[in-house]
C-alpha cells in the first residue's frame, strides 16, 4: 500500500497534485470522492541517455526533432563537461541525457527511440533535412505497426512511427 495523503490533495485529472516533488508520485487508486484520502507510490522517472562524438550537433538535431530544449548551459569546447540535458518544452516527454564519449557508433544498439507522429511520411522527410539519414525506402508493417527505420548524424538508429499505430 502507498502512502497516505491527506485529504485536501487534489486527484489528477481533476486537477493536478500540487507542492515541489508532485511529479515524483502518481495515483494507484483513489476510493469514493475527491476529499477522501488516496494511495500514492513513487514515479520512476526514465532518462534515455545517448552516447555521442560531437555534443553540439547531436542536440541541435534532438532538439529540432524533438522539440526539446538544452537545460543548462552549453560549454561544448570545455572538455569536463560530459553530459547535458534535452528537456520537452511540454514537459511530457523523458529527459535525453546527451553523453560525449570517445568511440563512435560500431554496431546497432538494443536499444533506440521509436517516435509517434500523425504523418509519418513528412516527419521521416523533415528528419532527413536535419540530418538524419533514412534506412529504409519504404516503410515497414508489422505486427499492424507502420514505421521508417533512420539514422541520425552518427548512425544512432531510431524509428519514426504513425500515430495510428501502437
Amino acid at each position: 500500500m502507498g502512502v497516505q495523503v491527506p485529504p485536501r490533495t487534489q486527484i489528477p485529472g481533476m486537477r493536478a497534485l500540487t507542492g515541489r516533488h508532485d511529479r515524483n508520485f502518481r495515483v494507484t487508486h483513489w476510493r469514493g470522492t475527491a476529499s477522501e484520502a488516496i494511495d500514492i507510490v513513487p514515479m520512476v522517472e526514465v532518462f534515455l541517455t545517448l552516447d555521442v562524438n560531437d555534443p553540439e550537433q547531436m542536440i541541435d538535431f534532438w532538439s529540432a526533432l524533438l522539440d526539446y530544449t538544452l537545460e543548462g548551459e552549453a560549454r561544448f569546447e570545455a572538455p569536463e563537461q560530459v553530459y547535458w540535458s534535452l528537456v520537452d518544452r511540454a514537459g511530457v516527454g523523458p529527459r535525453i541525457v546527451i553523453q560525449r564519449v570517445p568511440e563512435p557508433v560500431s554496431t546497432k544498439t538494443r536499444l533506440h527511440l521509436d517516435i509517434r507522429v500523425p504523418d509519418m511520411e513528412s516527419e521521416a522527410h523533415r528528419a532527413v533535412s536535419l540530418g538524419a539519414r533514412r534506412i529504409d525506402v519504404t516503410p515497414l508493417t508489422e505486427v499492424d505497426t507502420t514505421w521508417i527505420r533512420l539514422t541520425d548524424p552518427e548512425g544512432n538508429v531510431f524509428c519514426i512511427v504513425a500515430e495510428a499505430y501502437l
